[in-house]
């Protein structure tokens, strides 16, 4: 069952089919519900294999990337991204953060953490930047691909001391796992929303808090299971590799939030796209961040 079937499929269908993944590899069904992650309504399917647990992500042909041109900001998106050019501004989209409240403050914005992040600079006169050009230069390119569908780890494994790439390989491959390749990656994360974000085109309203937080115009996102197909992702905390050895994905290496970024480029990373072309390149220079990995096994 492809991801377009497995979306309209009634719980009969959902059920002989999760029954189905679990004769070809072995891993035992956990729970099956349908809920509502922002706009979208979705299954989502969980199941047992050794020490872990995996989700279903359905695979077919599928679209990936995200078209800059099609995104139109709201006042407060567009005013957010500007900050960049201007730290003693008013961030528009302060106030809302995906962490549970704290009482510590927020950190200032620090013009000299400004070029470490893909895009952003220094303020500097002349006219801000291009909003569209910078989401051309931080989103993979709109395309149209063919994926197998997968078991993917709900938990991201964080990789040990003195880890390798290929040491990850093979440890997975004795299991008989492997890493996700960088479209693998981005799918399970969009789960196929063309939209910016997995839960839909908005950045949270501001004031939201934790986990369950609130769209601008109505609307909840509640990540307390996870995201769309139930995956759990560690953010900014680590970049979580692929098979490709020099592709990392899921990170911008904590400089927007220990930097003190606008809250547009903290949010950013949470786009299914994102692709953090700097933190890409520390990677194959071998500079250091945290690391994990997300095991993943084919469905035959």
């Amino acid at each position: 069952m492809n991801l377009a079937g497995w979306e309209s499929a009634d719980g009969a269908a959902v059920r002989a089919h999760v029954a189905a993944v679990a004769e070809r590899t072995g891993a035992a069904p956990l729970r099956v519900h349908r809920r509502r992650y922002g706009t979208r309504l979705l299954w989502n399917a969980t199941f047992a294999l050794g020490d872990a647990v995996f989700a279903l992500v359905p695979g077919g042909e599928v679209g990936l990337g995200h078209d800059p041109a099609t995104f139109t900001p709201t006042r407060a998106e567009l005013g957010s991204f500007r900050c960049a050019d201007d730290p003693s501004a008013p961030d528009p989209l302060a106030g809302w953060s995906l962490e549970s409240p704290t009482d510590d403050p927020p950190d200032p914005v620090l013009p000299g953490q400004l070029a470490l992040f893909p895009g952003a600079a220094p303020p500097s006169p002349g006219p801000p930047r291009d909003l569209w050009a910078y989401l051309k230069g931080a989103l993979t390119p709109p395309r149209r691909v063919v994926l197998p569908t997968l078991l993917v780890a709900v938990e991201p494994v964080r990789c040990p001391p003195g880890w390798t790439h290929a040491g990850v390989v093979r440890t997975l491959a004795a299991r008989g796992m492997r890493l996700p390749t960088p479209d693998e990656w981005e799918h399970a994360r969009a789960a196929g929303a063309r939209t910016l974000f997995p839960w839909g085109e908005r950045f949270p309203a501001p004031g939201s808090r934790g986990p369950v937080f609130r769209l601008p115009g109505g609307g909840v996102v509640d990540r307390t299971d996870g995201e769309a197909l139930g995956l759990r992702y560690l953010g900014s905390e680590a970049d979580e590799l692929t098979a490709d050895p020099d592709e990392v994905r899921g990170s911008e290496g904590g400089v927007a939030g220990c930097g003190g970024m606008p809250l547009f480029y903290h949010l950013l990373p949470e786009a299914s796209a994102f692709r953090d072309a700097a933190q890409v390149a520390r990677h194959r220079a071998g500079e250091g961040w945290r690391k994990a990995y997300r095991p993943v096994l084919a469905v035959g």
